[in-house]
C-alpha cells in the first residue's frame, strides 16, 4: 500500500518546476492597496509559500510551495534541485532531522482513501503524509521514505527530536483536520499513534529527548458541558468551538504532551488563534505567535505558564489586524522575529533582558506566514503566502488577471546588523500608512477640535457631514463589469459585462449618491471576502486557509474566522448609532 501510494505521488510530469523569479516582470495585484517593498533577496514561486527552511548552512534554503519542494543555493543564486509531490504542503511544512540532516515535509495530496474524517462524512476528499526528503551526491533530491496517509485535508508543522529517551528516535505532525497529534518512527516514518487533542492543532516543537511535545491549539480545548460554545459553519467537518460573550471563538491554548504515557500532561492558554511556535532550548521558553490577538506569548516550559505577553504595538493607530502568524529566535536566543502577516514585515525584538524591547521592523512580501534564521544568526528567511500580488492566470477557458493566480514569495535578509533597521521601520509605516510610535519625526494622529467637517475626515474621530450610510453587499463582480461604462470614475468600457442596459439601479445609485472606483478588499473569494465586509479585517484563519477540511465560512457565522475587533454593528453600536 505504501509503495502504491509514493508512486502515485511521484510520479514524474513531463514538465519541468518552474524556476523562482528573484525579478518578476508582473509587479502584479496587491488587492489591499498596502505597498510592498520586501527587504533582503526576493524569489517569487507559483502559489503559495508554506515553509522555509535553512540547511546546513546560511547558502542552502529549503522552499515547500504547492506540488514542489525546491532546495536554493543562496550562495550561487539558483536552484540546486526541486522534486515534485502531490497536492499542497502543510502549514509550516517544512523541518529539518537535527541527526540525519533529512527534510521533513507535510503535505495534503488529493487522493482517494478510507480516512475516517471526524465528526461528519465517512470519507475524506484528501490526505495527509509527512515526506522524508534526502539529498543525492548529483545534487538531485530523493524520497527516503514517506508515511502512510495520515489524516484528511490539512496537515501542520512537523518536529523531530534530537535523541530517544527510549524507543524509536521520535518525530510528531499536527493533524488539524482531525483534531489529533500523530507520533512517527523519525528513521522510518511509520506511525506509532495518533493523540486525541483540542481544537486545530497547527505546530508542534519537541525537547531533544523527544519525550515531550507542545502543540498550539488554534480553538484551544474542545467545549465541555456548560461551555458558551458555537458551531462552525458550513461544512460536515464543522465542530463546536468556546466562544465568548460576542460569539467569537476564545483563547487557544499550548498543550505539552507527554508521548510516553500518549497523553495531554497539561494545557496552557495563550492568547487568540496561536499557531507559530519557536523554542528556546537554552531557556526553555516557547514563543507562542497568537494571530487574532496581536500578541505573542512567552511561556515558561518548565513551570508551563505564560510569563510574559509581548503585545505587538508599533503604531499610534491601534487597530486589531497585525496577525503574528510565525515567530522565530536567533541561534543565541537573543533576538525573537515575529512575522505580521496584516501589515507585510516582521518584527524584531531584544528578548536578552527582563523586558523585551522592540528594535524595529523589517518589510516584507505581501503576509509572511513562515520564518527561519540561520545556524550563524546573520540571515532570516520570510515565507509569504501571497507574496508579490497576484498575477495572470486562467479561468473557464479565459486567460488574463486572476485572484488565484497566486505568487508566494521568499525573501533573505542579512540581519547582521541593526543599522537598516530604522530606515525598513519607516517603510513599514509608511506602506501601511500608519504613524510610528516612536522617533521625533512621529505625526500626531489623534483628532483635532474646532476642524471644519469633510465628507472623509483627515483623521478618525473629527467631523464629517454624512448622516446616514446604507451598506449594499452584492459579489463576483468587478466594478469594470458592471461600471465599466460610467461616466466618471476610472472605468474601462472593454471590460463591461452587465452595463447600464442590466444593471440600471447600480448605475443610478453610483450617479446620484457616489462613486467609489478604486476602493480595494482583501478577500478573493466568499470564505475571506464575507468577513472583510463585516469586520474590514481578515483573521488567518481564512488566509492561510486553515478551514481546509474544517469549515467553510461563506456565511459569515464561523467563529474561528471572526476577527478579535468586532463587527461594523458593534462598533455603531459603540458611538451610539
Amino acid at each position: 500500500m505504501l509503495t502504491l501510494l509514493l508512486l502515485m505521488l511521484f510520479q514524474t510530469l513531463a514538465q519541468s518546476p518552474r524556476s523562482p523569479q528573484t525579478k518578476p516582470s508582473d509587479p502584479g495585484i496587491i488587492a489591499t492597496d498596502q505597498r510592498i517593498t520586501p527587504a533582503g533577496v526576493q524569489s517569487a514561486f507559483e502559489g503559495r509559500v508554506s515553509g522555509v527552511r535553512f540547511g546546513s548552512n546560511a547558502r542552502q534554503l529549503w522552499v515547500a510551495v504547492p506540488g514542489v519542494m525546491y532546495r536554493l543555493d543562496l550562495g550561487r543564486d539558483r536552484v540546486a534541485a526541486t522534486a515534485k509531490f502531490d497536492g499542497r504542503p502543510g502549514v509550516h511544512g517544512v523541518a529539518i532531522d537535527p541527526v540525519t540532516g533529512r527534510v521533513l515535509v507535510s503535505s495534503v495530496g488529493r487522493l482517494p482513501s478510507d480516512i475516517q474524517r471526524t465528526p461528519g462524512a465517512p470519507r475524506a476528499k484528501a490526505v495527509s503524509q509527512v515526506l522524508f526528503y534526502n539529498g543525492a551526491a548529483n545534487g538531485t533530491l530523493a524520497v527516503h521514505h514517506g508515511t502512510r496517509a495520515l489524516g484528511s485535508d490539512m496537515i501542520g508543522a512537523p518536529a523531530v527530536a534530537r535523541t530517544s529517551a527510549k524507543g524509536p528516535r521520535l518525530a510528531v505532525v499536527p493533524l488539524p483536520a482531525n483534531d489529533a497529534l500523530a507520533v512517527l518512527n523519525a528513521e522510518t516514518g511509520a506511525l506509532i499513534d495518533t493523540i486525541a487533542l483540542g481544537v486545530l492543532p497547527v505546530s508542534a516543537v519537541l525537547s531533544d529527548d523527544g519525550r515531550t511535545a507542545w502543540v498550539s491549539l488554534f480553538g484551544g480545548p474542545k467545549p465541555a458541558s456548560g461551555d458558551r460554545a458555537a458551531l462552525q459553519c458550513c461544512d460536515p467537518m464543522a465542530e463546536r468551538v468556546r466562544v465568548d460573550a460576542r460569539g467569537i471563538a476564545e483563547r487557544g491554548s499550548v498543550v505539552r504532551v507527554d508521548l510516553e504515557s500518549r497523553t495531554v500532561a497539561a494545557t496552557i492558554e495563550v492568547g487568540l488563534h496561536p499557531s507559530g511556535l519557536a523554542y528556546d532550548r537554552r531557556r526553555a521558553l516557547l514563543y507562542v505567535a497568537n494571530g487574532n490577538s496581536d500578541d505573542v506569548s512567552v511561556v515558561d516550559t518548565r513551570t508551563d505558564r505564560v510569563i510574559s505577553t509581548l503585545v505587538m504595538a508599533p503604531f499610534q493607530q491601534r487597530v486589531p489586524g497585525l496577525a503574528p502568524t510565525a515567530v522565530a529566535v536567533s541561534p543565541n536566543g537573543g533576538r525573537l522575529y515575529v512575522a505580521l502577516g496584516g501589515v507585510n514585515a516582521v518584527a524584531v525584538y531584544d528578548v536578552q533582558q527582563s523586558a523585551p524591547r522592540l528594535l524595529g521592523m523589517i518589510p516584507t512580501g505581501w503576509y509572511p506566514s513562515s520564518l527561519d534564521v540561520s545556524g550563524d544568526g546573520r540571515a532570516l528567511a520570510v515565507g509569504t503566502l501571497l507574496g508579490v500580488g497576484s498575477g495572470t492566470g486562467e479561468t473557464v477557458g479565459m486567460r488574463g488577471r486572476y485572484v488565484h493566480a497566486v505568487r508566494g514569495s521568499v525573501n533573505v535578509v542579512d540581519v547582521s546588523s541593526d543599522a537598516p533597521l530604522a530606515a525598513w521601520t519607516t517603510s513599514v509605516a509608511q506602506n501601511n500608512r500608519l504613524a510610528l510610535t516612536q522617533g521625533p519625526d512621529a505625526p500626531s494622529v489623534a483628532p483635532r477640535a474646532g476642524v471644519a467637517p469633510r465628507a472623509v475626515p483627515e483623521r478618525p474621530g473629527e467631523p464629517s457631514p454624512i448622516q446616514h450610510v446604507v451598506f449594499i453587499i452584492r459579489e463576483n463582480r468587478t466594478y469594470d463589469q458592471v461600471l465599466g461604462d460610467l461616466d466618471r470614475g476610472a472605468g474601462d468600457p472593454k471590460l463591461v459585462m452587465y452595463g447600464r442596459g442590466v444593471t440600471p439601479n447600480a448605475h443610478a445609485l453610483s450617479e446620484q449618491f457616489v462613486t467609489l472606483d478604486h476602493f480595494f478588499a482583501s478577500g478573493g473569494n466568499s470564505a475571506d471576502g464575507h468577513q472583510w465586509l463585516t469586520q474590514a479585517n481578515e483573521t488567518d484563519y481564512p488566509m492561510w486557509p486553515l478551514y481546509d477540511g474544517r469549515s467553510y465560512p461563506s456565511e459569515g457565522v464561523d467563529p474561528l474566522a471572526y476577527s478579535s475587533g468586532g463587527f461594523i454593528w458593534e462598533a455603531a453600536r459603540a458611538k451610539g448609532r
